[in-house]
């Protein structure tokens, strides 16, 4: 008999899988760039215009300084802080703060008893009473068309001008402001060396707080004035910055 040979295994080869394509990678790549260079972009827009914003605050706040320095602080009393002396009238009811170096001479009501008009006038402790220049001064009148001086004046707009050839002051309505929470007009004065610098007409309950102060040119005051060097429109809006109804 013949032998038979026994069956060969059969050896199977692994199938090989195919090398790794590297262009797969690519648009993961560019998918990658796209959001970065978005991210990017957001960011510098959102810091321009935050740059923006900025800039825009800090002109507003300029503005704003530069308002209150030219004119009767807006803000409430109560936000307003100061110092120095304190004036309360009991009749009209109203008060203020003025500054200590500053005496207040009158307070009396003059006139007919029902009218009521008051006289207030600060000066500088140590100077004459009573002096057209270089005080600061509160007078009240009723707006009954008794004084149309007054009215005259109230009823300008913001840039005209109120002048008399027999009166030679030359008052111009500038930017209006708040007292006490009630809008005031604002006026210039030319014209008169001996008059008001500025003046603020406060309209209430039928009746014109009249708010002045007055300084002369400081080249006329001798060194040992008592007024010499007194910064009056410092004085001027915090007086009136400071005034308020009870």
């Amino acid at each position: 008999m013949e032998e038979q040979s026994a069956p060969q295994p059969t050896i199977t080869q692994p199938a090989s899988s195919p090398a790794p394509v590297k262009q797969s990678i690519k648009p993961l790549i560019i998918v990658v760039g796209l959001v970065f260079l978005l991210m990017t972009g957001g960011l510098v827009y959102f810091g321009y215009q935050n740059y923006q914003l900025q800039q825009k605050l800090n002109q507003l706040q300029e503005q704003q300084t530069s308002q209150i320095q030219s004119s009767p602080s807006s803000l409430p009393a109560s936000q307003t802080a100061m110092s120095g002396k304190l004036y309360t009238d009991p009749f009209s009811a109203f008060t203020f703060n003025y500054p200590d170096n500053f005496v207040v001479q009158g307070g009396i009501y003059q006139g007919q008893y029902y009218n009521k008009e008051l006289l207030i006038t600060l000066q500088v402790a140590g100077t004459e009473s009573y002096r057209p220049t270089n005080q600061l001064s509160v007078v009240t009148r009723k707006t009954s068309g008794l004084d149309t001086f007054l009215d005259d004046i109230y009823s300008l707009k913001v840039g005209e001008i109120w002048s008399n050839p027999n009166f030679a002051p030359k008052y111009t309505r500038i930017a209006d402001s708040v007292i006490g929470g009630i809008t005031v007009h604002n006026y210039s004065q030319s014209g008169d060396s001996e008059g008001e610098d500025r003046m603020t007409i406060l309209n209430k309950n039928g009746k014109y707080y009249v708010l002045t102060y007055g300084s002369e040119n400081p080249g006329n005051l001798q060194p040992d004035s008592p007024e010499y060097g007194v910064d009056f429109a410092k004085a001027f809006n915090q007086v009136f910055s400071s005034f308020r109804f009870l």
